[in-house]
């Protein structure tokens, strides 16, 4: 795993320099995200919100998609194992979801899914079949959805910043469930 200092430092500065530092910084993390969670958390949590309110995440998808690709898998990867062990996350998981994010401006592209049985989450860049929603809009916003706290999902969907193919009701239940995920999370000090 890459020294969390150096993705410490690369979140640093304005969106040009982390543009410019972050493919370097995050080298190989997403091959050891549970580390990464264990033993530097506030790194991860600094990296998803740093990352999701990029003014330019398109310029990153274009100019590195291997990195935006890792940042996707280090971002689901991490889900993923805070929801492994942790049981107050597991209980939140209550439905099975799968979620398609497509941007309309760049290749980005990302799912998530759920097991309510399991009470698991996966995901990352690519797609899934048969999705129960997809979120289509350009990829700042897509890239906002995921972890910018100033984000309001439902004035960018009635300000028409992103559309929504499949049941308003699932989309609703799913963001409430990774709303639920994200305060455990915040409670494991992730």
């Amino acid at each position: 795993m890459t020294n969390p200092e150096e993705i410490e430092d690369a979140l640093d500065g304005d969106d040009e320099e982390v543009l410019a530092s972050l493919p370097g910084a995050l080298e190989g993390v997403d091959d050891d995200v549970e580390t990464l969670l264990a033993e530097h958390p506030d790194t991860y949590e600094r990296l998803v919100t740093r990352v999701s309110t990029l003014e330019n995440a398109d310029e990153l998808v274009a100019e590195h998609p291997e990195t935006a690709d890792r940042f996707l898998s280090i971002l689901w990867g991490g889900l993923e194992v805070i929801a492994r062990v942790s049981p107050a996350v597991q209980e939140e998981i209550t439905d099975d979801f799968q979620v398609q994010w497509d941007a309309d401006d760049s290749d980005a592209e990302w799912y998530a899914e759920t097991d309510a049985d399991a009470g698991s989450i996966a995901g990352g860049p690519g797609r899934i079949d048969d999705p129960d929603v997809t979120f289509t809009g350009d990829t700042n916003t897509l890239f906002s959805m995921l972890g910018d706290d100033d984000y309001d999902p439902q004035q960018a969907f009635m300000q028409g910043d992103f559309q929504l193919d499949g049941d308003m009701q699932v989309a609703l239940q799913f963001g409430q469930t990774m709303d639920a995920v994200q305060r455990n999370a915040e409670d494991m000090n992730v």
